[in-house]
């Protein structure tokens, strides 16, 4: 065996120790060791793929490890056999040239062969493992072929054999080469160039700020002229090294997991031909504000926020909107799965205010100073208390306490979404929701005098309940045994319409609303067939509504109420007749803008989804009923019970409505008031024909205008400012303002 593989072999002799001692410990089987696998070599020697008829890893082992008892580590060596040495009359050649297209000599280029053999140490013993590995060695040792490069950069690689493939590399100190073609599985007989960068090696000490060495810091280094970034760690002593190649560089070293210290950025120049550098980076703290949010036991929240505000920000209050928030110099988000900890670094010296949000909810602040290090700041979410949360307790059908539920919170039918949810420990059952501030949330056009509270339970339905706002008891929710629900609708699979109808179970007087969640009310066109199986539910009163889906909108054909109780319920409806309504208007206009509605509700009609031809209108598939028809000029009833062709006569407007006015605001101040009906302005009276909106326009333009309404039967004249009309109107969305003017009639 020739010196190179001993010395090889013997470099191996350390990682050998500690595997036997680690193996030694408990003979566990190890992982397969993949085929590009080179176990305790910093050389990556892939194995060759062999023929289907090699032997089997288990035999291999045998052969591998099938040797007579020895007495030393120099015998163990000398009797290991190896798989054949791809040898044969193959070259690969090839030039090695600077960046600057110079020759460079000296350069050793290295080719080596593909391991012939897959390794795993499956079912192998310590011995029996160092054999292998001392096996590997020695055939990688004896595949291994060099060339040195020349004065004029040429190198040949000789006897290899041009059945295998190689990987072949060049290494000189101090440069960085990588082949041209870029290729790794390389066939005799090939030309390899290289092209070689220079490296220059630049040591980096890196001091804590009391000027001991920093053992963990790790230095960063970018090129100022290219993207390219590299880094390293220090080791014992503080100490880094970086091999850079000439030109611009930054460099700055940061300690410690969470980075809090960190030097000031350096810059280094590299020239050619310079010889190693030396550089010191002394770490400074990073100023900032850290600490712990301290969470009750029980809260249902995924997360929270940190807001970092200058000191005489926002004074918060119970909410931060996000008008409020656009001031915030920093912000931190504290996931509640985590550690509660957060880490504002590179504070600027100066006072903050440190605000802890959930959602849009203020839980805790308070005001600091930063100087010229980290200030700690913890934070706590109270524990709930009845003026700030509503205490509610849900049973199940068999009187148990359950908190396998969903809970919705609003007011006048508007939810919130999900609100801040707590569980009590110890309180079975408890679980507190998050009283929001109705007027900050929803304006102040709705009623806050109370809430409404739903519950979904996916077992047994959903309940809704109300609950006075100025209330501090518990309200509890109490399910019965689910209702369940069967519908027939006969010769429903062979309806023309099937695949565009809609069948679904709504609260009754929630229009459009599905009572449960977690009910598929759309479904599939292929799927949507009888009977239809509908539940959850809680027992109670219902409505079964049949929606047909137009092009771009949808139309209810049918409302029905219904009486649901525990256990199954069997329904049967039908699919109405639908039918086509023929309009003649006065106008194009006319036409263009005609509006239905049906049952108090507007019908929902897009240009592509109806016909019109200069004046006549036509619109298909209306359910049968009692429609009324408005445009700008007034509005007529119509009965349909079959295809139907009419002329429009409305009866003409004669005033304008005034709502939207807020009890107690800017407009009401101005003398205005809900249900005032606007028959003239500024003398001109209401004519029935839209531009009578125009001159609403006007006068909102002029800084006097009167405005003359009838109210509770009797004549009023209003004189106001029409510019500080339009001035309120204008900010409405600060000022919760607002003024609604439709047409309508005087004897309404």
């Amino acid at each position: 065996m020739n010196k190179a593989a001993y010395v090889a072999i013997g470099l191996l002799l350390g990682m050998l120790a500690g595997l036997v001692i680690g193996v030694a410990v408990g003979q566990k089987s190890s992982p397969y060791i993949s085929e590009n696998t080179d176990l305790g070599s910093s050389d990556n020697t892939p194995d060759l793929d062999f023929d289907s008829s090699s032997p089997t890893p288990k035999k291999q082992a045998e052969d591998r490890t099938a040797t007579a008892p020895v007495d030393n580590l120099a015998s163990i060596i000398e009797q290991a056999g190896i798989p054949p040495v791809p040898e044969g009359e193959g070259l690969v050649s090839g030039q090695v040239l600077t960046d600057q297209r110079q020759p460079l000599v000296g350069v050793v280029v290295t080719a080596k062969s593909y391991y012939p053999e897959k390794r795993s140490w499956a079912g192998l013993n310590t011995e029996q493992r160092i054999r292998d590995q001392i096996r590997f060695e020695k055939w990688r040792a004896s595949a291994k072929h060099e060339a040195v490069t020349d004065a004029s950069g040429r190198y040949t690689l000789q006897g290899l054999s041009r059945t295998a493939e190689y990987a072949v590399r060049a290494d000189l100190e101090g440069w960085s080469i990588s082949n041209v073609q870029n290729a790794d599985h390389i066939k005799p007989d090939a030309s390899i160039d290289f092209i070689a960068e220079p490296r220059i090696t630049v040591t980096i000490t890196v001091r804590m700020p009391d000027g001991s060495a920093a053992s963990d810091a790790r230095v960063s280094c970018g090129s100022a002229d290219e993207g390219y970034r590299t880094s390293a760690s220090t080791d014992r002593a503080g100490k880094a090294e970086l091999h850079l190649r000439p030109g611009r560089w930054k460099l700055r070293a940061r300690s410690g997991n969470e980075a809090i210290h960190q030097s000031e950025e350096a810059a280094l120049t590299i020239e050619r031909g310079m010889s190693g550098r030396s550089l010191e980076l002394q770490l400074l703290g990073r100023p900032g504000v850290r600490g712990s949010v301290s969470i009750p036991e029980g809260y249902q929240r995924e997360y929270y926020s940190i807001m970092l505000f200058p000191a005489g920000g926002p004074d918060p209050g119970t909410r931060l909107e996000y008008e409020d928030r656009k001031g915030k110099l920093a912000d931190f988000t504290l996931w509640v799965e985590r550690e509660p900890e957060y880490l504002i670094l590179d504070l600027e010296p100066r006072q903050y205010r440190v605000v802890l949000l959930g959602d849009s909810q203020v839980l805790d602040w308070r005001d600091i100073h930063v100087a010229d290090d980290i200030v700690r700041c913890d934070m706590k979410v109270a524990e709930p208390v009845a003026t700030d949360y509503i205490p509610v307790c849900v049973f199940d059908p068999e009187g148990q306490a359950t908190r396998d539920v969903q809970i919705q919170l609003g007011v006048a039918q508007r939810y919130m979404g999900s609100p801040h949810v707590y569980y009590p420990p110890g309180e079975a059952g408890l679980i507190w929701i998050y009283r929001v501030e109705m007027q900050a949330v929803l304006g102040n056009s709705l009623n806050p005098q109370e809430f409404i509270i739903t519950v979904t339970s996916r077992e047994n339905g959903r309940l809704t309940k109300t609950y006075p706002a100025t209330s501090r008891s518990v309200i509890e929710f109490r399910f019965q045994k689910p209702a369940s629900v069967e519908l027939t609708v006969p010769g429903y699979n062979d309806h023309a319409l099937r695949k565009r109808l809609t069948w679904s179970l709504v609260a009754s007087g929630e229009h459009g609303d599905s009572t449960d969640n977690f009910d598929i009310d759309r479904r599939d066109a292929e799927d949507n067939q009888e009977p239809f199986a509908f539940g959850p539910y809680a027992p109670g009163e219902y409505e079964l509504v049949l929606m047909l889906t137009r092009r771009h909108s949808e139309s209810e054909l049918l409302r029905q109420k219904v009486t649901l109780v525990s256990g199954e319920n069997n329904l049967t409806a039908s699919v109405p007749a639908v039918y086509t309504l023929t309009i003649r208007c006065r106008t194009d206009r006319e036409a263009k803008l005609l509006e239905l509605s049906h049952a108090g509700s507007r019908v929902a009609v897009w240009s592509d989804e109806k016909e019109q031809k200069g004046t006549l209108l036509i619109i298909p598939e209306l359910a049968p009923g009692e429609y009324v028809l408005e445009t700008y000029g007034g509005r007529m009833v119509v009965q349909l019970n079959s295809n139907a062709e009419i002329d429009f006569a409305p009866r003409m407007f004669d005033c304008m409505k005034v709502s939207g006015v807020r009890q107690g605001g800017l407009v009401e101040a101005l003398g205005l008031s809900n249900g005032d009906l606007l028959i003239a302005i500024d003398g001109h009276e209401f004519d029935g024909r839209d531009t009578f909106r125009a001159r609403v326009q006007l006068s909102l333009a002029q800084d006097s205008t009167t405005w003359k309404v009838l109210r509770a039967g009797q004549t009023v004249e209003l004189n106001f400012c029409g510019t500080e009309l339009a001035t309120i109107l204008k900010d409405r969305n600060n000022n919760n303002e607002d003024l609604d003017l439709d047409p309508a009639y005087r004897d309404d």
